[in-house]
Formats: C-alpha cells, sequence, structure tokens
C-alpha cells in the first residue's frame, strides 16, 4: 500500500529489523565460526544491514509523529537520518569487500586498490557529515520537514551503480573461481540490489528496500555461509572439500601460495590397538594443536585418515619452513590420548603454488600421495619438482589406453594349504605393462583408477578374464578349489555390482561359488550401510568373501563378525616385523589365535623363505601365500606349475 500523504510506511522495516536480527543470532550462535576476515567482514555487512533498518524506522517515525503535529526533539531526527543514509548508502561498499573475500582475490589486493575502491564511499561520507553538502543531499525546513536535496537521487543512484557494477564485473571475471550454486546466487544478490533501489526512487514513503536487502542477505547466508560442507565436526578443521575450493581459487585468481601435507604412517596401527573412538580422540587432540596456526592468511584441513594440510596465502617462505619445523618437532613427541603414549610417525611435504604445483591435478596428487616408506621418517621434503606428478600423468595416460585395448593382463599366486599339502586356491591380480616392456606397480596404478574414475571398468574387465580363465583352464582338475579376486572399494558402492558379475559368470557358465571376493579394510569402513548391502547381495548369488590385509586399516575384530568373512589375510608386514621384533610376533600369535577362535581361516602373506613358513604352520595358519610358493604368473605359467606341483 501507499502512502502519497507523506506517511511513511514502516511494516517492511520492521520485518526487516526482525530478519536481521534471527540472521545474526544464527550467524553468532554457529558451533564453529572461524575468526577470519571473510567473517568478520560479512559480521560487518550483516550489522550494517540491521542498523540501517533500526536508523530506518527512527527516522521515519519521527517524521511520522511530526507530521501529525506533535513535536519532537530535532536532535534525534538529524542524528537518526545522517545514520539511515549512512548505513544504507554503505551498504553497496560492504557488499562488494565482502564479494571480494569469497572469490578470494583479497589476499593479493594491495593496501592502495582498497584506498582507491574506498574513494566513493569517502565521498558518500563528507557529502552527509559537512552541513553546507549534506544540504545538496537532505535537509530539513524550518518547520522540522524532511526534504530531499539536488542530488539526493544522483548520489544514492551514483553510489549503488558503482559498486554494484564493480561486483558484477569482478564476480564475471572470475566466475570459474566459485562453484555454480556460489555465482548464480551472487549474481542474484547483486542484481538484487540494484533493482532494490527502484522501489526507494520511485515513492520515498514506501519503505520495502531495506527489507528485499535483508531478503538477499538471506541468500548469502544459507548458500555462500553455510559450513557444514566445510568443516569437520569430529576435529573441527576444514574438510578436504574445503581445501579443493580454496586451491582452485588459488589457480584462478593467481593467488601465490604454499601448502604443507602432513603424512601420518602409524595412526592405522594405534586405531587396531586402540580403538576407533580413541583414535578419534587423537584425531581431535592433532586438530585442535594445528589450528594454533590458522589465521586470514592460514588455513589447516584434515584431508583424509591419515593427512593434514596447511595452506599458507602470501605468506613468506622462510615463515613456511618456520612453521613446518614446529610441526615436525611436535610429532617428535607424544601424544598423551587417555593416557596412553602415542608416538606417530610423519612425513611433512612443502609445495608452493604455482610455482611447483601448477593445476588442481597435481595438488590431488601431492595430497593423495600415501606416506612412502623409502622415505626417512618425522623429516621435511620439499616439492622441488614435478617429476611425480608427471609420472601420475603417464599411469593414467597408460591405463586409459590398456582399457581401451583390453590389454591389462592378469597373473595368479598360489595358496598353499598346510593342512594337507597342497594348492588349494590362487589370488587373481592384475598387471599393466609400460612402454619398456615392464610392468607398473599394481598400487600405482590402481590408485590413478580411483581416483580418475576407471577404478570399476578395470575391475569388469579383470573379473572377466579371471572368469574365463576358470572357464577355459578348468583349473580344478589340478585340485583347485578356488579363485580369490580383488574388489575395489569403490566398487564396492556400486549398487550395480552384484548383477554385473553374476551376469559375467552366466555368460561362461562358472558357479559363483568358484569365486572368492576379497575386500580390503578400508572398503569396509568407507560406507557400512553400502557396503551391507552389496556383500548381502553378492552372498545371495553365491559368492565367499576374505577380508584383505587385515592389521594395516581400521577395521576391527567387530567387523569380522559382522560379515561373512571366511578368510582373513594377514598383511604380510606382520610376518616380517615379527622376524626383528617381539612385540610384533606376540601381536601376529595373537591375531591368528583370535582369528581360529572365531572360526575363521587365516591367510598370511609374504612367506618367502623355509624358516617363516615352518614357523607359521608351528602357529597352525591354515592357508600360506607367498614367493616362497610361487610370484604371480600369468595363466599358463600357473597351469604348468599347478600340474607339477601336484607331481
Amino acid at each position: 500500500m501507499f502512502y502519497p500523504t507523506g506517511r511513511y510506511n514502516l511494516n517492511f522495516d520492521f520485518g526487516a529489523i526482525l530478519l536481521d536480527a534471527i540472521l545474526l543470532i544464527f550467524y553468532l550462535l554457529r558451533p564453529r565460526i572461524i575468526r577470519e576476515r571473510r567473517t568478520r567482514t560479512f559480521l560487518i555487512l550483516l550489522f550494517t544491514l540491521s542498523l540501517s533498518a533500526v536508523s530506518e524506522v527512527c527516522a521515519s517515525i519521527c517524521r511520522n509523529i511530526m507530521g501529525e503535529g506533535i513535536p519532537i526533539d530535532l536532535g534525534i531526527l538529524r542524528i537518526s537520518t545522517f545514520f539511515s543514509h549512512f548505513f544504507h548508502n554503505s551498504l553497496p561498499f560492504t557488499l562488494c569487500i565482502y564479494l571480494y573475500e569469497v572469490i578470494g582475490i583479497t589476499h593479493r589486493t594491495s593496501r592502495r586498490t582498497y584506498i582507491l575502491l574506498s574513494i566513493p564511499e569517502v565521498i558518500m561520507i563528507v557529502f552527509l557529515f559537512i552541513p553546507p553538502l549534506r544540504t545538496l543531499v537532505y535537509y530539513f525546513t524550518n518547520t522540522g520537514e524532511y526534504m530531499h536535496g539536488i542530488i539526493y537521487i544522483q548520489l544514492y543512484v551514483a553510489i549503488h551503480v558503482f559498486y554494484l557494477s564493480l561486483s558484477l564485473f569482478t564476480v564475471i571475471s572470475y566466475r570459474k573461481a566459485l562453484l555454480p550454486p556460489e555465482y548464480i546466487s551472487i549474481l542474484v544478490v547483486v542484481i538484487g540490489f540494484g533493482l532494490s533501489m527502484i522501489p526507494m526512487v520511485i515513492n520515498q514513503y514506501m519503505k520495502i528496500t531495506i527489507f528485499l536487502q535483508s531478503l538477499l542477505v538471506m541468500i548469502i547466508c544459507i548458500i555462500l555461509e553455510s559450513d557444514n560442507d566445510q568443516f569437520e565436526s569430529s576435529t573441527g578443521l576444514r574438510r578436504r572439500y574445503a581445501l579443493w575450493k580454496d586451491v582452485r581459487q588459488c589457480f584462478e585468481t593467481r593467488n601465490k601460495a604454499s601448502v604443507i601435507s602432513v603424512k601420518i604412517s602409524s595412526l592405522s596401527y594405534y586405531r587396531m590397538i586402540l580403538g576407533t573412538l580413541t583414535i578419534r580422540h587423537l584425531e581431535k587432540m592433532i586438530g585442535t594443536w594445528l589450528q594454533q596456526f590458522a589465521s586470514d592468511k592460514i588455513r589447516v584441513y584434515h584431508t583424509q585418515e591419515e593427512s593434514y594440510a596447511i595452506l599458507f596465502y602470501q605468506i613468506d617462505e622462510d615463515e613456511v619452513r618456520k612453521i613446518a619445523g614446529k610441526i615436525q618437532l611436535r610429532f617428535h613427541e607424544e601424544w598423551n590420548c587417555d593416557e596412553a603414549p602415542v608416538f606417530l610417525t610423519t612425513q611433512i611435504w612443502i609445495g608452493a603454488i604455482p610455482d611447483q604445483i601448477t593445476d588442481e591435478d597435481q595438488m590431488n596428487v601431492f595430497i593423495d600421495s600415501p606416506y612412502d616408506e623409502r622415505l626417512p621418517e618425522n623429516t621435511l621434503h620439499f616439492q622441488n619438482n614435478m617429476a611425480p606428478q608427471q609420472r601420475m600423468k603417464d599411469v593414467e595416460f597408460s591405463l586409459q589406453h590398456a582399457i581401451s585395448n583390453n590389454s591389462l593382463e592378469v597373473f595368479y599366486q598360489p595358496i598353499f594349504d598346510t593342512r594337507d599339502s597342497r594348492i588349494h586356491s590362487c589370488e587373481a591380480l592384475v598387471r599393466m605393462k609400460d612402454e619398456k616392456g615392464g610392468y607398473f606397480a599394481p598400487d600405482e596404478f590402481i590408485r590413478v583408477a580411483e581416483q580418475t574414475g576407471m577404478i570399476n571398468r578395470l575391475g569388469i574387465m579383470v573379473f572377466e578374464k579371471m572368469v574365463s580363465f576358470l572357464a577355459e583352464e578348468k583349473p580344478e582338475q589340478y585340485g583347485l578349489d578356488f579363485v580369490e579376486v580383488n574388489l575395489s572399494p569403490v566398487q564396492c558402492m556400486d549398487p550395480q555390482l552384484a548383477d554385473q558379475l553374476t551376469e559375467i559368470l552366466s555368460l561362461y557358465h562358472v558357479p559363483a561359488s568358484k569365486i572368492c571376493l576379497e575386500i580390503t579394510e578400508s572398503a569396509v569402513i568407507h560406507n557400512e550401510t553400502a557396503m551391507r548391502s552389496a556383500i548381502e547381495k553378492l552372498g545371495a548369488a553365491g559368492f565367499s568373501f576374505a577380508l584383505d590385509d587385515f592389521g594395516t586399516g581400521n577395521a576391527n575384530y567387530s567387523y569380522v563378525m559382522k560379515y561373512p568373512f571366511q578368510i582373513i589375510k594377514i598383511d604380510k608386514s606382520f610376518l616380517w616385523g615379527a622376524e626383528k621384533d617381539e612385540n610384533t610376533r606376540i601381536i601376529l600369535t595373537n591375531m591368528l589365535s583370535l582369528v581360529k577362535s572365531l572360526k575363521r581361516h587365516a591367510v598370511v602373506e609374504g612367506v618367502e623363505s623355509e624358516q617363516q613358513r615352518d614357523f607359521m604352520i608351528s602357529c597352525g595358519v591354515d592357508y600360506l601365500q607367498g614367493f616362497y610358493y610361487s610370484k604371480p604368473v600369468p595363466r599358463d605359467r600357473f597351469i604348468n606349475f599347478l600340474m607339477n606341483f601336484r607331481v
């Protein structure tokens, strides 16, 4: 409803005050409000909007009262009117600065640029503050009636058009630094701020502008300031997703940055010994300690189970190394976790963006590269060249070529039954040749396959080659009961997996009972709901299951009891470690005893000598696997091995 008689409609302003108060309470009471420049800038935007609504209500009430002939203190009217104009005309400037923070260009924006950016805002303040100039914007008659000056509309429109146009230009220029929902929401907000001026220009008594702007800021609060996908509830650190967003902005806005990657090797061991809950408490301790380095220019992330990262914006290289050194020294000390001393071994890598890490793919490789056992522990390492990243690209290209040409090979490694001294099963292992006629390391190209989304095609190809081997060679005539084949954690998340595997079995007329599916610990805990569903479907189809690499990940004996694993495969590191360390020997023998007590069969991997074989047999192990019997070999050589072994 319009008020042509000169009485101001305050309904929308009261609604704006209520909405702004709700937004402020919601934002300030968030469980994790990070003390950084972007947060402070958004709070300034919220407070500016709130004070704009409050001061406008005060000024309009005074004018309405005076319009009814009731005397009122002119000082209150003048003060509230001044602040109403000041806060309202400061909103576009504050919004522009906030969007600079969202896009991520403030880290390389100079002080001179900010000074130039503030000139229109300063001019506006000068016109409002100095009385002779203020009368050009607004003034009061002798009777106290409020009137617009000759440049009121021009100043109002000029301020809004300048900052909103600059915001729009900046957002469009750096749109690749934003996710699509962020980009669209910012466009809506900026354009909406511009359109919200129209009612005020058309009818000064219809106070709806601030309410519309409050609705637009609510969009910012919901979409841009929601941190549910940014922070972990357990550690309080930023997630890997947040790192990916921030790094992407660095590349798109040409920000120079440094990154530290902290890789921990022994956390999975302690998880098995101390339990998952205790290790979660330890991860929170580590996160809290690392968070002390966080600031406007430093962000801390928990990128995966045994890896942390710290991103530095425009920080001197010496300062980065200094912080890396402090982290290294801290990990030399023990962590007191529920009164149990825990010692963690780490490797700390330092890289520079974009000098050494030039794109997002290389950043992913830098972060995801596992703890390298070949390198010394608890030391600093520097990413001085891109050879490892180039290697990953070469592996990815070779893998694409091998899958397209169906040139992947499947080798077979025998598994020895200690009870009746025969080869009762084998493990199918994928191999991929390189350009020189050798072979890529399986861990290398399988990791690339998982990262690039090719793992499902690779897994199905390996499974079909293995089923073809069973159908054509009929190894059961040489005493082989079944073949074990690995499932990637990514494959296990595919709801169509069971249908795909059974279709291949039907094509070759091979029963599912001839195949045992090996599932790693990481697959078990990655998504327990999806894993349970996959195992139920595959079990109903007739497959049996083995838990692979037991003892190296995060699973424990509760997983052994909950899932139908007939076979538990003990990682080779325990057998090799038992030869050198009495504690590892005790752990290994206890693991074997528990597996047997749970009425499961144990397969010990890595048997390479007669002494290791005899030791395992003395421990009552059912099955042994390792180079002592045979390396993984192609199908023809494996059939010859089976024939000769029987003889």
